[in-house]
């Protein structure tokens, strides 16, 4: 009734502040998609507020990350999920793999050599950066490949040449309906988040079990390479 009331007289612009808060799981889905078709519908601008970030990419054609009042980073929400400006939209948005570095070389990628000797490569980030710098390697969670170390495939196939791959050990898994995230301890990373798909024949991989040795790995266009804008003195 109240969003009659407020569209009745046409406004340029609706402000809705959270307005399905207070809705149970379902309702709140089906409520989405109400709100959606209205807007596209009125041709009203809706500037909607949430903190439940499903929501926001859902519904919005763009989103705006704020933090202690000031926009960080706004766009359409592809672009806020892959292409974060800095660490705390990165970690903010989603989950996210953080891991820090030292900048080695920017050409027409970016070269990064990991707190524990490694290197990773990436794109040429948002920011500036330069050799001798620090960056974060940036990798989401499902985007992270992980398999047995005894595979026989995995054994006998080369790494591609746009690709890294690492040791690690199985620390858990935990079932969260349509996918399951592990947690893995790589000696040459420290924590890796990962986030498969919940499908029944996962490639024909065997079930992992805690304790397990597995190879984890990503390949160069998953990276993102992100710069503390803060550390860096980069105002927003």
């Amino acid at each position: 009734m109240a969003l009659a009331r407020a569209l009745i007289n046409r406004p340029t612009v609706l402000l809705l502040d959270e307005p399905l808060g207070a809705l149970d799981l379902k309702l709140r889905r089906e409520m989405q998609l109400e709100l959606k078709q209205l807007q596209e519908q009125v041709g009203i601008t809706f500037i909607f507020v949430t903190h439940d970030q499903d929501e926001a990419f859902s519904m919005a054609d763009r989103v705006a990350v704020m933090r202690d009042g000031r926009i960080l980073q706004d766009g359409p929400p592809e672009g806020i999920y892959d292409q974060p400006v800095d660490p705390w939209v990165a970690s903010f948005i989603g989950q996210m793999n953080l891991f820090p570095g030292t900048v080695e070389a920017v050409t027409g990628t970016t070269v990064i050599r990991l707190e524990r000797g490694r290197m990773a490569e990436g794109p040429v980030p948002v920011e500036p950066v330069s050799v001798g710098g620090t960056a974060l390697v940036a990798v989401r969670p499902e985007r992270v490949w992980m398999r047995v170390a005894t595979d026989p495939g995995l054994v006998a196939q080369q790494p591609r040449a746009d690709e890294v791959r690492f040791d690690g050990r199985l620390v858990r898994s935990v079932f969260l309906g349509d996918r399951v995230e592990h947690i893995v301890d790589a000696a040459q990373l420290g924590t890796v988040l990962i986030t498969n798909s919940n499908t029944r024949d996962a490639a024909g991989q065997p079930t992992l079990h805690p304790g397990e040795e597995v190879v984890i790995g990503w390949t160069r266009d998953s990276v993102r390479i992100v710069v503390d804008r803060q550390a860096a003195g980069i105002r927003h």
